[in-house]
């Protein structure tokens, strides 16, 4: 299955060293420019081993970054309550006819699905190497922990289902 992604599943999945699982859930990931811009150019000034991380996952062919072919005024003015990123998610997701777009952001979220794309996040990344068994649940578990630790921005709600979702899956 081929997807686009945003910048928090590559951010938070690199920082624990496991922007790995993302190949495991999806064949192939699209990355916009302005998403590459942010995660590898500037990231790495502020992050520069997650950073490394996401360019292996480009260099193994699993990981492709692309550009839209729409003025750069298109891209923020059709959707000014997304910040550029997200923009570029959903206009690329539209323009390569994939339907399935990797957003955590809940304006993003509620954007893309308003225009009738599926919208997943980084835990349902989590989750789903898990449901294949690509991961065990123990190790699904400690993920989902180091991510909130990492500063993985989670309500104590949806934390608590995560955790009941992946014990499930024993």
């Amino acid at each position: 299955m081929e997807v686009v992604c945003n910048a928090s599943p590559l951010i938070s999945l690199s920082k624990l060293g496991r922007v790995d699982i993302l190949h495991i859930v999806f064949d192939k990931i699209l990355v916009p420019e302005e998403v590459w811009q942010e995660v590898v150019i500037r990231g790495k000034q502020d992050f520069p081993t997650e950073a490394s991380r996401v360019e292996d996952a480009c260099a193994q062919g699993w990981l492709r970054c692309m550009s839209c072919d729409l003025p750069t005024t298109s891209r923020t003015g059709m959707y000014p309550e997304l910040d550029r990123g997200e923009a570029e998610v959903i206009l690329l997701a539209k323009q390569q006819n994939v339907s399935t777009v990797l957003i955590d952001d809940a304006a993003g979220r509620k954007v893309a699905e308003s225009l009738g794309l599926k919208v997943r996040g980084t835990l349902f990344i989590l989750a789903e190497a898990c449901r294949r068994r690509k991961i065990s649940t123990s190790d699904a578990e400690d993920i989902l922990n180091r991510l909130v630790h990492a500063g993985f921005r989670l309500g104590p709600e949806v934390y608590a289902e995560s955790l009941r979702e992946i014990r499930l899956l024993r």
